[in-house]
């Protein structure tokens, strides 16, 4: 574009010289203001509300939905649902979770007895029952606290979504969801999946109907570095827990007991590029007075052994180490912790001393990693509007302005270590890096309508 000369006329049509009109530093003379938009103020404008929406949403695809009448229509990958019920995004994923399962399924499944259940739709019961004691006047939006049925119910029909959105579901995880012997497996990938989709990951599904080859999970491509990943998710089992039982799942007691099995099968798995490893202890949520959890230092000790004994030659990964306990808690706040760990990899996430321009260069280098972290200790906020737009500004200020239902409280880092030290001695800062963790405590959800009795699809 040609640079405009100070004396030129004005492109946006004042008539005025440029340097006294747009070139000036107030602007243009009252009176004198284009008709044509200031295409600046227009695109900070438009940066700022896509700010707004990828705070709600994440960095995978934007939700897609249209308002016409009273209808809410919403698409989702290649299929269209609509309904004049929905005011909110939960309002819409209650009723999705129900389409992807069928109707017939769930019905057949509220039919048993309450013991033998599949765990979906227990905490289907849950979730009505959390629904009638905090919806007081139906039909109106309401803003309620996030507990762990609501991270459970809600974050397992928001992981589908954002596959079925971003990739495609296949009818095999369906079945897997819908079996309790798979469900567990089913449930963290998709937990997975979710974490990764919102990091700003584009993923790719393997054939998992061919058992003649080992693979892994799924292929994850970073959109800000281009780099290719190779994805494995395990969880740990005990019996009572996540449909299983005495026959396939552990004692639950040791928190490691599953950790490095786990470890050395998904390390197993070929990978042609760099790894992304999810272990999932499945323990109860317990935290020290330092706001640790309680298998933290174990945790830390035994992979640092791990690495410098037991790691195949030539190995590395980035590995998670998490505990979503909110299925273990459905009435209280949800509470989940992560370890992310530098599997051969000296420079992620390790404690010592650093210049701050060295910390800087190790996190651009590790980025993806680090997104993976922040995209974690939001797994529990879910969007409320459609077009990504503020929750006050489309339901009103009041309703988020009440004490009893604000967020319990912001997510925040605890660390492992001796905190930090800061010394600006010769101008370099050093900082004393101790290793970082992450926990989440809780969020709201905004929802307006009472599920049904049943499973059903109108």
């Amino acid at each position: 574009m040609a640079k405009i000369g100070r004396n030129e006329p004005c492109p946006c049509g004042s008539g005025l010289k440029y340097k006294k009109c747009h070139a000036s530093s107030g602007g243009p003379p009252a009176g004198k203001a284009s008709a044509v938009p200031n295409l600046q103020h227009v695109l900070e404008q438009m940066r700022a509300s896509e700010r707004i929406r990828q705070t709600q949403q994440g960095l995978g695809r934007p939700i897609v939905g249209l308002k016409s009448g009273d209808r809410q229509i919403v698409a989702v990958g290649n299929k269209v649902y609509f309904s004049d019920k929905w005011k909110t995004f939960p309002d819409f994923l209650g009723d999705y979770m129900k389409q992807k399962l069928g109707s017939d399924w769930g019905n057949a499944e509220i039919a048993k007895p309450f013991a033998e259940r599949h765990p979906v739709m227990q905490w289907y019961d849950a979730y009505c029952k959390y629904q009638q004691a905090t919806i007081t006047a139906p039909g109106e939006v309401c803003n309620a606290n996030v507990t762990g049925i609501v991270a459970c119910y809600l974050g397992l029909a928001y992981s589908l979504y954002l596959l079925d959105h971003n990739v495609e579901i296949q009818e095999r995880l369906i079945g897997r969801l819908k079996d309790p012997a798979n469900f567990q497996g089913a449930f963290y990938e998709l937990f997975v999946a979710n974490v990764l989709i919102r990091a700003g990951f584009q993923l790719t599904l393997e054939d998992e109907s061919d058992g003649k080859s080992k693979h892994c999970e799924f292929a994850a491509v970073s959109r800000e570095t281009g780099k290719k990943y190779w994805v494995e998710a395990k969880m740990g089992s005990a019996a009572g827990v996540l449909g299983k039982t005495h026959l396939d799942g552990g004692s639950g007691r040791k928190a490691l007991g599953r950790l490095i099995p786990n470890l050395n099968s998904a390390l197993a798995k070929p990978a042609a590029d760099e790894r992304l490893i999810f272990i999932d202890l499945n323990v109860d949520p317990k935290f020290g007075r330092d706001n640790k959890p309680t298998w933290g230092d174990a945790t830390v000790k035994r992979i640092e052994r791990y690495e410098a004994i037991e790691l195949p030659k030539g190995a590395s990964a980035y590995l998670f180490v998490t505990n979503i306990g909110f299925h273990r808690n459905l009435d209280g706040t949800p509470v989940q912790a992560m370890l992310p760990f530098g599997l051969g990899i000296p420079d992620f996430n390790r404690p010592g001393y650093m210049r701050l321009s060295e910390i800087y260069r190790q996190k651009r280098k590790h980025v993806d990693a680090h997104h993976i972290s922040e995209s974690f200790l939001t797994y529990t906020k879910f969007p409320t509007t459609f077009d990504g737009s503020l929750a006050s500004e489309a339901f009103g200020a009041a309703l988020f302005a009440r004490k009893d239902r604000r967020v319990l409280s912001v997510s925040e880092r605890w660390r492992h270590g001796h905190g930090r030290h800061r010394d600006l001695r010769h101008g370099l800062g050093q900082r004393k890096e101790g290793r970082h963790f992450g926990d989440i405590h809780g969020w709201n959800v905004t929802h307006h309508h009472a599920a049904d009795d049943g499973c059903r699809v109108q």
